[in-house]
């Protein structure tokens, strides 16, 4: 590499060349963080993206492969503390009498709507949370997540009639539906996604 910064053509092509071939290095990486396979697949799309942002502050292209895995490492941290926080948010509402606004004011089981929550695959479980637990709006959940705003209302709606099929399930003695625990084998990637999924 020469001193001369690359143009973002060149750097897109140098990022998906390394992305591609340490793919399953970054993957098993990740999966060893997060303990998810879908969810270390994401964080590695959201790690490709996050490279993509920092492009210019890259100072050292000699050292690439090792930036690139403190990125995806940092992804996978990130998530794990955002999935804590999640769960200490849901531990605090469930010991609460009353919670005003609260989105699952319909449902008299508190406890119930928790597992239903958790029996989400991770790609929906996130957005889920996000909007409904910590309030945030759906463009703010997409931004966060790195999704469109169709993807996340996707995500948010099937996530919503999963959990109440699980709490029907549960309600009838049933446990956890079978949806819930297997959607996450079938969950769709968007063609914005596709670059680092195919890597």
């Amino acid at each position: 590499m020469t001193d001369t910064p690359p143009s973002d053509d060149a750097i897109q092509e140098l990022l998906l060349k390394h992305f591609r071939r340490q793919a399953r290095f970054y993957r098993s990486l990740s999966f060893g963080l997060v303990r998810s396979v879908e969810t270390a697949r994401e964080v590695c799309q959201e790690a490709y993206l996050k490279a993509w942002a920092q492009r210019r502050t890259i100072r050292d292209w000699q050292t690439l492969d090792q930036w690139l895995t403190e990125v995806v490492v940092n992804e996978s941290l990130l998530h794990n503390r955002r999935r804590q926080k999640e769960k200490q948010l849901l531990r605090e509402r469930a010991h609460r009498p009353k919670v005003p606004a609260d989105p699952c004011e319909t449902i008299d089981d508190r406890e119930a709507a928790i597992f239903a929550l958790e029996q989400l695959p991770e790609t929906l479980h996130a957005v889920v949370a996000l909007r409904l637990i910590q309030g945030l709006k759906t463009d703010e959940v997409a931004r966060l997540l790195g999704l469109t705003y169709g993807q996340t209302s996707q995500r948010l709606h099937r996530g919503i009639e999963q959990m109440r099929k699980c709490l029907f399930d549960h309600r009838d003695g049933g446990g956890p539906s079978e949806k819930a625990k297997t959607d996450n084998d079938s969950m769709d990637i968007s063609p914005g996604e596709a670059d680092c999924h195919d890597m």
